[in-house]
């Protein structure tokens, strides 16, 4: 939270912050004595041992209810992280005609199918 709440996109950057700012420490519960865990640790929970759970989207989500009750935020803006990474997907090859199928739809007409079709003039 403490890295989206201060604009911090890198899990290294963000473990450097905490190590030295007393606030950010406080927030995170460390005493002056604690080690700051290393950002693998972040990284490795998140891809790991998080990735199939919903925990860390349910603790977002309630920080979140919880600031815009408290006054803090208003819920009325958003950003986006338009980091690039590598696609890591099986692909295929669209036709460039009229397609439907898999989530492609004209008004939600044919989302459900379990194929990628071809609208033709006969339809």
């Amino acid at each position: 939270m403490l890295g989206y709440c201060l604009g911090i996109r890198s899990e290294r950057r963000l473990c450097e912050e905490v190590h030295l700012n007393l606030a950010y420490r406080w927030f995170c519960r460390l005493d002056l004595g604690d080690a700051v865990p290393d950002h693998s640790t972040f990284s490795k929970n998140r891809h790991g041992r998080f990735r199939d759970s919903d925990l860390l989207r349910h603790v977002f989500e309630t920080v979140v209810a919880r600031c815009i009750e408290e006054g803090l935020v208003s819920g009325q803006h958003f950003a986006v992280d338009a980091s690039l990474i590598a696609a890591d997907f099986v692909g295929f090859e669209c036709p460039d005609k009229f397609v439907v199928g898999y989530g492609m739809d004209v008004g939600h007409a044919f989302r459900e199918l379990p194929f990628v079709g071809v609208v033709t003039g006969d339809a």
